[in-house]
């Protein structure tokens, strides 16, 4: 029972084994990620939008299209498990093809013979014999092949020349490339080993950068425009807070990012001015007269603030004020239109009333509050948005495209050559082999019939020149 059950088992893996064996199956796979990789290009991916909100931003900027784009997992491909299991296939059918085929081919030329019969020796597409030989013109033949770095294998007057032999690893060379490469896209699945996203920060704030132990604070932030209000130059001066000490100071430029311990700051984008502290004047209605001025900072909202004898309580914030149904709303949370639901107690208050307050568009609203709120300045400010990127994983991609590289020159530049010689009744059969550039093959062997002084000719069979 034990038995059967083991045969299926090694069925199955067999079966296995031999689907990914196939050339077939490698070329669906690399199809599949070919077009994966297309469609990931077609809208931004989500480390690359300006919004915390992928879910919303999508639809807002792309429509239906968009929607349908995020919904499926499209916005974050090269991240997803569907495009990882794609790659880990690849992997997998690399290393399968490349074990199914180049285990026979090094068997193949480990065990080849010397002096193999002579009707295999007289078949070979380069060919050429000498009369009246001797085991001295074996050996000079030889020597003349060594110097042309082959190797010489001998059994008696017999000989193999051979040298290149590595050639025809070439693919499997090229293989192993692409697995490393494979891996140092996978890398990125190492916690800590690859951030690329976007930070937003104001001048004066200070952030802390993505998957490092350090913090950026933006000191001031410029741009200039062209007549069309195209953007011309922007630029972050910024500064590197590490330990609470300031480490580095740097502009941050399109195309200059700043560099610091394996992470780059790119200069990717910027926001319109936008409001971060008001000015509020609190006022009677009836008198007119002014109670006191308080400061909100939309980044850091309170509860309430203090303001002489009386208390304003923030009820309800609305960054990007609208009406849907009859009921505010906020748009985003980005200040576009900031709106406060607020209400004032202190003396004379027995019944707090909730009021709006509309700082950029004012409307006419009979809201039964004894208090004016009013705007009376505030402060603008400039965010730079920054791109993070740090990838540790692209050391292993260069080393695997450099073995890439040499594989492919092994395929295309060098040749496998082999040179057989042996005597048969004081004749010297000599019959060569490579795996490409037939012409090139014989033109070496006339070569060393020169060297030798001999003027046999050599034939280059079946189609090849003569």
């Amino acid at each position: 029972m034990n038995s059967l059950a083991a045969n299926k088992r090694r069925s199955v893996f067999e079966l296995i084994w031999d689907f990914f064996a196939s050339v077939k199956v490698a070329i669906v796979i690399i199809v599949l990620i070919a077009i994966s990789a297309m469609i990931g290009t077609i809208f931004p991916q989500e480390n690359f939008i300006p919004s915390s909100s992928p879910e919303t931003y999508y639809p807002a900027t792309y429509g239906t299209l968009g929607k349908i784009y995020y919904q499926l997992g499209f916005s974050h491909m090269y991240t997803s498990w569907w495009f990882v299991a794609l790659l880990l296939l690849l992997g997998v059918s690399l290393v399968i093809c490349s074990l199914e085929r180049v285990i026979p081919l090094y068997k193949s030329l480990h065990r080849q013979e010397i002096k193999p019969a002579l009707s295999v020796v007289q078949r070979k597409r380069v060919y050429t014999s000498f009369e009246k030989a001797d085991d001295a013109l074996a050996d000079r033949m030889a020597a003349e092949l060594r110097k042309r770095r082959y190797k010489i294998r001998r059994e008696g007057s017999a000989f193999l020349a051979e040298k290149m032999r590595i050639s025809r690893f070439g693919a499997y060379v090229i293989h192993i490339g692409l697995i490393i490469i494979i891996l140092g896209a996978l890398s990125r699945l190492i916690p800590g080993w690859y951030v690329s996203q976007n930070i937003w920060v104001e001048e004066g704030q200070t952030v802390k950068v993505p998957g490092s132990d350090f913090y950026v604070r933006n000191d001031q932030f410029t741009v200039e425009f062209y007549p069309d209000q195209r953007p011309k130059h922007y630029e972050t001066k910024a500064t590197i807070i590490e330990n609470g000490k300031e480490v580095l100071k740097q502009s941050i430029i399109v195309n200059e990012p700043l560099k610091y311990k394996g992470i780059m700051l790119f200069q990717a984008n910027f926001l319109p001015p936008t409001l971060r502290l008001l000015n509020l004047d609190l006022k009677d209605k009836q008198t007119g007269s002014k109670l006191g001025t308080f400061t909100v900072d939309l980044s850091k909202l309170q509860t309430e603030y203090k303001v002489g004898d009386y208390t304003v309580k923030m009820i309800n914030y609305f960054p990007d004020f609208d009406i849907q149904n009859d009921q505010p709303v906020t748009k985003s949370t980005d200040p576009n239109n900031p709106v406060f639901l607020m209400q004032v107690e202190g003396p004379g208050v027995t019944q707090p009333v909730q009021q709006f307050l509309f700082v950029f568009q004012q409307f006419n609203m009979q809201q039964g509050s004894k208090f004016d709120l009013t705007p009376s300045g505030g402060k603008m400010v400039q965010t730079t948005g920054l791109r993070v990127q740090k990838d540790n994983g692209i050391p292993i991609v260069y080393g695997g495209s450099a073995i890439v590289l040499l594989g492919l020159v092994l395929v295309f530049y060098f040749q496998h050559r082999r040179v057989w010689g042996q005597i048969h009744d004081g004749v010297l059969h000599v019959g060569a082999q490579t795996n490409k550039n037939w012409y090139a093959m014989r033109k070496e062997m006339e070569r060393v019939l020169k060297a030798m002084g001999r003027t046999e000719s050599v034939e280059l069979r079946q189609g090849g020149k003569e």
